[in-house]
Order: structure tokens, then C-alpha cells, then sequence
């Protein structure tokens, strides 16, 4: 489908690098950044100690029993290398654990153990509550909106997840 030009037009408000505030990317990552931040501060705060990055990992990891790495960083949105670091930082505190995937010795598949279901149930309000204070005074149809709308964003970069 053609965009009109007028379509277009609007669209380079949205793309102009000279107002980088409008650039939905640096927006998207200016948001996720203070997110993230005030988690931590949060699950800080609370005794716990471990980052949202691992807390990601657990939180995959609770709604999906058993992950190969592969899968695991698909998931949560990061590289590899970056998994493997965390996983062997969780495994080190015994909140996760792996075990050789079949006949491929060079592939894990990684699961939360109970004390890591514990600790990411204690930290999922933590989360909660930095979330609702986030969204505080945003209408839900807007959210939705929003929601949708990064879904689409994703989906024109990623065409095979769609």
C-alpha cells in the first residue's frame, strides 16, 4: 500500500534526527532506560540482589519451565553473550540451573530452581509498583494505543515474528 504524501510528510516530524525527542526509538529507549532504572533502585531497596536484566531471565524462565539459551535471549531481547553472563551470575546464587539439551553437549536448556521461583515472586510487586507508577494518570485506551502501535513498529522490522 502507498502512503499519500501527505502521510509521509507527517511521518518525517517522527524521523527528523534534529528533534531526536520525536524519534520514537530514542524515545521507546529514554522510557525503557528509566524503567529499568527505577526497578533496580527498587529491588535494591528491598534487600534483593539481582538486576531487572536477570530478573527478565527469571521472569521468562517462571512462564516458560525450561528454555534453551537460544530461546532464553530471543526472549528476553538480548544477545547471547550477555545470557551467558547472567545465566552463570543466577547460577551462581542457585536461582537457575542448566542441563545438556539432549545429544547436543554444546547446548543447555536452563530452568529456574525454587529458590529462583521465590525470588522473582517477591520481586514481580516490586516491578509492579515501579509500572504503575510509571503509567499513573495514563488512560488505558492511550496504553492500549501505545502498546499496539510498538507491536506494529516491531513487526515492520522483524516481519518474520509477525
Amino acid at each position: 500500500m502507498d502512503k499519500s504524501a501527505s502521510e509521509t510528510n507527517d511521518l518525517r516530524s517522527f524521523t527528523c534526527f534534529e528533534d531526536y525527542d520525536r524519534v520514537p526509538g530514542f524515545v521507546v529507549s529514554q522510557t525503557a532506560y528509566a524503567i529499568r532504572k527505577s526497578i533496580a533502585k527498587n529491588i535494591k531497596n528491598a534487600g534483593f540482589d539481582i538486576t531487572p536484566q536477570e530478573f527478565a531471565i527469571l521472569n521468562r524462565l517462571a512462564t516458560h519451565p525450561t528454555l534453551n539459551q537460544r530461546m532464553l535471549a530471543e526472549l528476553t531481547y538480548k544477545d547471547r553473550p550477555a545470557v551467558t553472563r547472567m545465566l552463570t551470575h543466577l547460577m551462581s546464587k542457585g536461582l537457575v540451573e542448566k542441563q545438556i539439551c539432549g545429544n547436543d553437549r554444546r547446548a543447555y536448556l536452563v530452568k529456574l530452581t525454587k529458590k529462583g521461583r521465590d525470588i522473582r515472586d517477591l520481586v514481580v510487586p516490586i516491578a509492579q509498583k515501579v509500572l504503575h507508577q510509571a503509567l499513573d494518570g495514563t488512560k488505558i485506551k492511550d496504553l492500549e494505543t501505545t502498546i499496539k502501535t510498538l507491536h506494529k513498529i516491531t513487526a515492520n522490522l522483524n516481519p518474520k515474528n509477525s
